[in-house]
């Protein structure tokens, strides 16, 4: 009976509690503005996140997820897959019980109404620096998971860009203060270039950009906000949210190709951790691995030809890997204290102590600021003179 009493006190405690945060969140928001050898470790044995018995405490512990992209980073596969699993939330499929996706309704308070769709959460952060109801909102939705036991999971590709600071506020009102711990995944494509090109392909089928890839790169409209505002910095995003205290995974798509697995099911297995087959499937989901990554090898691609030189092609894929490899020693140390992990690591920060190095501290600058990568990758391919 007494330990009843004490449940029952224990959850008006916590309940009080998010009405006082959810209150303070109103008053404050806009003035701030079952893991097999397989999937855990691809290769590489300090890939594994966390051990069994780890595992099964973080299992019972809530926890918030976000899936952060980046834009052209099989970003769409992974959205549309974890929305196909959460869409009817009376059927929640048998290995994600413990977990939760609140659906948005056009009932919300939105400016521009949508209704429930895998990029839900990237269409609501268009509107959560201006829209305080559709905030609270939608913290009130997490904040009811939370109540019902469940760890909650966000799928919002627009957090994966570098400048999208709104998500940092949005990620950190939706954890309560860090009350749910935060677990960042973040894909990470290779080659580098291909990334490059993939948001060039995009913008030529629908925004009008230039059909030839050197104009478009030569394009301030389309490209004025390359490094910062398209995901391309998917290491500069991650180290803006480590700085927040926050866990970051990473994902290599390239490690994820050469063990023949589907992102989707490697995020499941490693990060949500639901029960998961020794191949590397989702518990009740096989399918075929060739089937997999032949899903996985056309994500993202277009026809159409850059016409850039093999030279000029792997010139890019340099300068883009050098950047990445100024992140390396930070890195490092996040992953010793248990920060940071990469999952299925292959080419990802390989190469940094040799082949992709910058001691020159000019160039160092150069490639992590937006303005002075654009004239690199610029110079890469001929300059702009041709489009001046």
């Amino acid at each position: 009976m007494m330990i009843r009493c004490c449940r029952r006190r224990l959850k008006v405690v916590v309940l009080g509690s998010f009405i006082i945060i959810l209150l303070f969140l109103q008053s404050s928001w806009f003035s701030t503005t079952g893991c097999s050898s397989i999937n855990c470790n691809g290769g590489e044995q300090d890939q594994q996140i966390i051990d069994n018995e780890q595992g099964e405490q973080q299992q019972q512990q809530q926890r918030l997820v976000i899936f952060a992209g980046p834009h052209k980073g099989a970003s769409t596969s992974v959205e549309s897959f974890f929305f196909s699993i959460f869409k009817n939330q009376q059927t929640i499929p048998e290995p994600f019980v413990n977990w939760s996706m609140p659906m948005l309704s056009e009932d919300l308070p939105w400016y521009t109404p949508i209704t429930p769709n895998p990029k839900q959460y990237t269409y609501a952060s268009r509107e959560l620096g201006k829209n305080e109801q559709l905030n609270l909102a939608i913290l009130h939705l997490i904040a009811h998971e939370y109540e019902n036991n469940k760890s909650v999971l966000l799928c919002a590709e627009s957090f994966g860009a570098k400048s999208n600071r709104i998500g940092d506020t949005f990620i950190r009102s939706a954890s309560f203060s860090n009350l749910m711990p935060v677990d960042i995944v973040l894909n990470y494509r290779t080659t580098r270039v291909d990334h490059l090109i993939s948001n060039w392909k995009q913008d030529r089928d629908e925004k009008g950009a230039p059909s030839n890839f050197h104009k478009w790169l030569c394009s301030n409209k389309y490209v004025d906000n390359l490094q910062d505002g398209k995901g391309l910095d998917v290491f500069g995003r991650a180290q803006l949210f480590l700085d927040e205290g926050w866990r970051v995974i990473l994902v290599d798509l390239g490690g994820v190709e050469r063990d023949v697995l589907d992102v989707s099911h490697v995020i499941a297995c490693n990060v949500l951790r639901v029960p998961c087959s020794e191949n590397g499937d989702i518990q009740g989901y096989s399918k075929s691995k060739q089937q997999s990554k032949d899903k996985l090898g056309k994500q993202n691609q277009r026809e159409g030809d850059t016409n850039i030189t093999l030279h000029q092609y792997n010139g890019l894929d340099t300068i883009l890997r050098q950047r990445d490899c100024l992140y390396a020693a930070s890195f490092e140390e996040s992953k010793s204290r248990g920060q940071m992990h990469f999952l299925h690591q292959h080419t990802l920060l390989t190469s940094c102590d040799d082949k992709y190095h910058v001691d020159s501290p000019a160039l160092q600058k150069a490639l992590l600021s937006n303005e002075g990568i654009l004239q690199l990758l610029r110079d890469q391919v001929g300059g702009c003179q041709l489009f001046s």
